[in-house]
């Protein structure tokens, strides 16, 4: 693509302004000219495989140093490092289409109160951390890449991105935005609705969310009655009440307990 783009767009777009109009030929040195600037300006770097190497590495053996990627890039490339080439019905190009897209386009889902700006630009990598969280509470931020890798040691591609897209739900419940009631299930009960939603107009920190995505994941789960959940959450309300409002603290030490408070 790069080649046909440079070879349309470029090379023959202003090779023919250049033509002379009745032989329509270019003067050798307009055209010593063009290739002088070309050259000096752009770089052509081509990387040739071998059927020994796993393309997926390369490109995090590259990235590693070089420009800054989103977090979902790297992710995306840690999974497909585990797909294996000759996999049956299709390879690697049927498990992104069957299972990597639908997963990126339903994390990338533009909700109406998040369309433009911060919030929609932090709504896909914002995901992971709280998600590596519940794989691991001891996981740092700039660390979820390479521990998630590890986690994900003997664990199938296809099953990385099912455990995932689990938490998809889970995630949106708590994305920030005026129209957060649109994110809560329907099925949950008028009581831990009402609680999801304190908990919104309070202004959770952002630490808590690994705990609070899992509440109400182990509820869609069916693991855990939305009672004892819708409870949890009063209490937590309170907690934090008591600390903002009655105390002034400013939060710190929250990350230290959610980071694994499920665990407890």
């Amino acid at each position: 693509k790069a080649y046909k783009f440079i070879k349309k767009e470029i090379v023959e777009k202003y090779l023919n302004d250049w033509a002379d109009s009745t032989s329509g030929e270019v003067e050798i040195a307009t055209w010593h000219a063009f290739l002088d600037q070309f050259l000096s300006n752009f770089v052509i770097v081509d990387i040739t495989l071998s059927d020994r190497h796993n393309p997926n590495e390369v490109f995090d053996r590259l990235n590693e140093s070089g420009k800054r990627l989103a977090i979902i890039d790297l992710v995306r490339n840690n999974v497909f490092q585990r797909v294996p080439r000759d996999e049956s019905a299709g390879g690697s190009d049927n498990f992104y289409s069957q299972h990597w897209l639908p997963f990126e386009e339903e994390l990338k889902t533009a909700h109406a109160d998040r369309s433009e700006g911060k919030k929609k630009d932090q709504q896909v990598d914002g995901f992971f951390f709280p998600f590596a969280l519940n794989k691991n509470p001891k996981v740092a931020k700039t660390g979820v890449v390479t521990d998630l890798k590890k986690q994900w040691t003997n664990t199938a591609p296809r099953d990385m991105v099912a455990e995932m897209r689990e938490y998809i739900p889970s995630y949106f419940v708590w994305l920030e935005g005026e129209q957060y009631p649109v994110r809560i299930p329907e099925n949950y009960s008028t009581e831990l609705t009402q609680k999801i939603g304190h908990l919104h107009q309070l202004g959770f920190p952002g630490t808590a969310l690994p705990f609070l995505m899992r509440c109400v994941l182990e509820v869609d789960r069916e693991n855990i009655d939305q009672a004892s959940v819708a409870r949890t959450f009063s209490i937590l309300e309170s907690f934090l009440i008591r600390r903002s409002i009655a105390y002034q603290e400013e939060g710190s030490g929250y990350h230290a307990i959610f980071k694994r408070l499920w665990t407890d």
